[in-house]
């Protein structure tokens, strides 16, 4: 062998050796899936990788999208807030614990106002945190300035929104005081429209959309949950929340 083979044998058995020792670190490094289900408690002995994820204790296939939606980051948290986590969020508890949604029968039909009532009842219904929600009939004369009251109102607009909520200030820590729906269209069907207000009560209680990255992501919130009931649009939604709502309500407003 020349010197000159000699030199050029050598420079690429060290490229060769390198690119092999960064590819193994890659691998190690990206193995995410792994270390969130061992954040979730499983022993590691019982994670066996399969084609579609991992098989956990034998008879738990855990896909990679399913293990996504446990992975919680700071930076890369999905559900968000409209004020700033940590200061002006979560909203002050004694506000929360206590809301009053006035519904505002002149301007509400009852094709919508039950939806409301449902609505309100599935917030009730969730475990583990302090959100309570009860509504109360709106009179002309009623005040609902409250930093824990909100008027549910009806307007015909041109807009396109099903509906929208004006929230307060993020100094006051108070609720949405105006949730509003659009009347100028169908609305949809009973369920639709209950997901169409569970959705806006989000917004009422600081909650943003979880498919933008218009409002503040709240740390230690999902990574990945496309079917939450706060994404930009719920239309065509079963009005449920998903795990990964319930955590944050749970996270953010502890019973």
């Amino acid at each position: 062998m020349t010197f000159k083979n000699a030199f050029w044998f050598i420079v690429f058995a060290f490229i060769s050796c390198s690119c092999s020792t960064i590819e193994e670190e890659v691998v190690e490094e990206v193995d995410i899936y792994k270390e969130t289900l061992l954040s979730l408690g499983f022993a590691e002995e019982h994670i066996q990788l399969v084609d579609d994820g991992y098989m956990v204790e034998g008879d738990l296939l855990y896909t990679y999208e399913v293990i996504k939606s446990y992975m919680k980051n700071d930076t890369d948290a999905k559900h968000q807030a409209i004020c700033t986590p940590g200061s002006t969020f979560p909203l002050d508890e004694q506000y929360v614990s206590d809301i009053e949604i006035f519904i505002d029968q002149n301007t509400l039909p009852l094709s919508w106002i039950n939806p409301i009532k449902e609505a309100i009842a599935q917030f009730n219904a969730v475990q583990g945190t302090s959100i309570n929600m009860r509504w109360r009939k709106y009179f002309p004369n009623t005040s609902t300035s409250g930093l824990n009251q909100c008027l549910a109102r009806g307007v015909f607009s041109s807009s396109g929104a099903s509906a929208w909520v004006s929230p307060r200030s993020c100094s006051t820590g108070g609720i949405g005081w105006q949730l509003v729906i659009n009347l100028n269209g169908s609305g949809g069907d009973f369920d639709q429209r209950v997901a169409t207000v569970m959705h806006e009560l989000g917004h009422v209680i600081g909650y943003f959309h979880t498919d933008t990255n218009s409002g503040t992501f709240i740390p230690g919130t999902c990574l990945l949950d496309p079917l939450s009931i706060m994404t930009s649009s719920v239309w065509g939604y079963d009005p449920e929340f998903t795990t990964c709502d319930i955590d944050a309500f749970q996270m953010n407003y502890p019973d």
